[in-house]
């Protein structure tokens, strides 16, 4: 029976034996250091690929049976040109990433597949690196600081300062940002301070106002002018005593009202003639509090 006719071995694998009319194909796995990455009907499998140091490769991943071994750049190196095997894209050989010289600075910076791209500093800029990495940096200010230039920078070297210069208020640019910034602070805490001040001694002002004080109640009340109409209704009550001859009337106005008192006399003979009805009227005024009870 043809190749053609047997049925394929699946990827990691190899055909032991061909198939024929009494059996199957036979497929078995590849052995060490050996692939197949795709079905077949190999006798064989492919040998792995070896990451050589020679061309500054190291192992990515190692070989399966199914997969080849994957290789990149040791560090310091990138892969310029990538080769293509049955769809499958690797390096061979590593490039050594190129360095910017003095006066030049990293513009964009390497990849695995790429190199680092350099660019001369501009004006007011300097590099004094030899690297893969350090870009262009600015020269420093020397007004800045308050002092005076000594030397000028160039595109490799950064500038110089010398002394502080003579004017003694000339402050650098970022002190006097600092000062202006801090007497805003200081003058924002105050204001906030005297603005919770006064809200506060307005507020107190208005809860004094709308508080009255509490006078304790009068406990005794004044005496008031005796009642001329009761005097009189009780004058009229005398003439009705006058009946009675044993009866001792007299009127009294002790305090605010008119009061009528009897004798003892009165109330003997009343009382033993059997006579229950009482003429008797007590006054419906409170007399003038006595000094006892002023201060109870």
């Amino acid at each position: 029976m043809g190749d053609d006719k047997c049925q394929k071995c699946p990827k990691g694998k190899f055909m032991r034996a061909r198939c024929n009319s009494s059996q199957s194909t036979v497929c078995e796995t590849c052995p060490h250091d050996q692939f197949i990455d795709v079905e077949n009907r190999m006798t064989e499998c492919r040998p792995c690929r070896k990451c050589t140091s020679g061309s500054h490769l190291v192992v990515q991943k190692e070989c399966q049976a199914d997969k080849n071994t994957q290789c990149k750049c040791e560090s310091g190196y990138y892969c310029k040109h990538l080769s293509d095997n049955d769809n499958d894209s690797y390096c061979d050989h590593c490039t050594s990433i190129s360095t910017c010289p003095l006066g030049q600075g990293v513009a964009i910076q390497h990849t695995p597949t790429t190199d680092t791209v350099c660019k001369p500093c501009p004006e007011g800029t300097y590099s004094d690196k030899v690297d893969n990495w350090s870009s262009c940096k600015n020269h420093t200010s020397c007004d800045d600081l308050g002092r005076q230039e000594k030397i000028p920078g160039t595109n490799i070297s950064d500038a110089q300062c010398g002394d502080f210069k003579s004017c003694s208020w000339a402050l650098p640019a970022s002190l006097w940002t600092g000062f202006v910034l801090s007497v805003m602070v200081v003058f924002l805490a105050l204001y906030i301070i005297y603005w919770r001040n006064k809200r506060r001694s307005k507020s107190l002002e208005f809860t004094l106002s709308t508080i009255s004080p509490v006078l304790p109640p009068d406990i005794l009340k004044y005496p008031a002018d005796c009642d001329v109409e009761k005097c009189a209704e009780l004058h009229n009550c005398l003439t009705h005593i006058e009946n009675y001859p044993d009866m001792d009337g007299s009127l009294q106005c002790d305090g605010a009202k008119p009061l009528m008192t009897m004798t003892p006399k009165y109330s003997q003979s009343t009382a033993a003639s059997g006579y229950t009805d009482s003429i008797m009227q007590y006054s419906i005024c409170q007399s003038e509090p006595q000094e006892s009870e002023w201060t109870d």
